[in-house]
């Protein structure tokens, strides 16, 4: 099912961030595609279709979430070690 984006152009038109207008559903897999009616500020188009899929993990409860007193930074010391 198509999910509507909304599409950021950054860098003087040179990247594009697209952010969902929902929430994704987890433990599912996406699919971007940008096809070669997609122009850039100069009106090239792409050199071919472009696909690329990611995937959601699984919903987080509000029990599952990371908490402050969980986390712990280490930072390395001259040889590198944390």
């Amino acid at each position: 099912n198509p999910v509507i984006t909304n599409l950021t152009a950054l860098a003087g038109g040179r990247s594009v961030v697209l952010t969902p207008a929902s929430v994704l559903q987890g433990s599912t897999v996406y699919k971007v595609q940008i096809s070669k009616a997609v122009k850039d500020i100069y009106g090239n188009s792409p050199a071919a279709p472009f696909e690329s899929t990611f995937s959601t993990t699984n919903i987080v409860t509000a029990q599952q979430r990371l908490k402050p007193q969980n986390i712990r930074i280490g930072y390395p010391n001259a040889e590198g070690i944390s």
